[in-house]
């Protein structure tokens, strides 16, 4: 695991994720992008889902924080 570990849960766009995962890929840090669909009103109306996108181990190596915000995640 990494000794630094940056996630993005914003709608920033997959170019900025890609650039951001870059940069800090040269010093040896991981970028994990994560964005939440609906904004707002999906929030308010329930339960949200997540797409993740980035290395798979340290997504797995966090599956105990993303269960305790979304209840149930599954990661292939």
């Amino acid at each position: 695991m990494p000794q630094a570990l940056t996630w993005n849960m914003g709608t920033t766009g997959s170019a900025y994720s890609r650039d951001v995962a870059d940069a800090l890929a040269k010093s040896g840090k991981v970028f994990l992008d994560a964005p939440i669909p609906g904004g707002p009103p999906g929030a308010e109306a329930g339960p949200l889902g997540i797409m993740r996108s980035g290395a798979k181990a340290p997504f797995h190596a966090l599956n105990s924080g993303w269960d305790a915000m979304y209840g149930n995640t599954v990661c292939p």
